[in-house]
């Protein structure tokens, strides 16, 4: 099971098509979204070596630490963007959308769900961020909440970009900026994870807190 993005089979019927067959369609995709989240998350560690590496002073280790990430991270984006695709053409993010949204009606709504978890410490973003996402999905598609995603991952490739770094001023603004954006795209990710996992769980006690 994925800690990020995760998305479970459901055992539930939408017009045709039986669950067992959804079910199929979940289970091929999962696994990108899997691969993906194990990718990213080897390069997270790779990052937080990466900071040891400057600790000890050793900015040759460290650019090794940079390349190594970039590896790891266009593994990922190819494995999520392969999922998106899978979503799109099958019609599951669609499919996906659709249950999520119900389910989480019936518990008081989006918000109610993601302020729950965040009391839980199960994620760790702003209002704003958890606005940002519950938008996505009522307003928009289920590939939409994916972009978010995506997009914070693409953040940390962009900063991967540039040469070497030139002196210790460098190393040292770069690895707080590293880590910081490693940080932040985790936790839009373990919201989406918590959307498409944690909302079955939640209890239905009423009305949302924010409509």
């Amino acid at each position: 099971m994925a800690f990020i993005c995760n998305v479970v089979k459901q055992e539930q019927q939408d017009g045709g098509t039986t669950g067992s067959t959804w079910s199929a369609v979940y289970a091929k995709n999962e696994v990108h979204v899997e691969a993906g989240s194990a990718f990213f998350s080897q390069a997270f560690s790779e990052a937080l070596a990466l900071i040891s590496d400057l600790e000890l002073h050793d900015s040759e280790r460290g650019e090794l630490r940079v390349r190594s990430i970039e590896r790891l991270l266009s593994h990922a984006l190819e494995e999520y963007r392969t999922s998106v695709r899978m979503d799109h053409e099958t019609g599951l993010g669609t499919h996906h959308r659709a249950l999520v949204l119900d389910r989480a009606r019936a518990v008081g709504g989006l918000r109610r769900v993601l302020s729950e978890a965040r009391d839980r410490d199960f994620v760790a973003l702003a209002d704003d961020d958890l606005e940002e996402l519950a938008d996505a999905l009522e307003q928009g598609t289920y590939g939409d909440v994916l972009k978010i995603y995506l997009t914070k991952v693409e953040d940390i490739v962009a900063l991967l970009a540039p040469g070497p770094r030139s002196d210790s001023e460098d190393w040292q603004e770069f690895g707080w900026k590293l880590t910081t954006l490693f940080s932040r795209a985790t936790a839009f990710g373990q919201a989406i994870a918590v959307i498409n996992t944690y909302t079955p769980r939640v209890p239905d006690r009423g009305p949302s807190l924010a409509s």
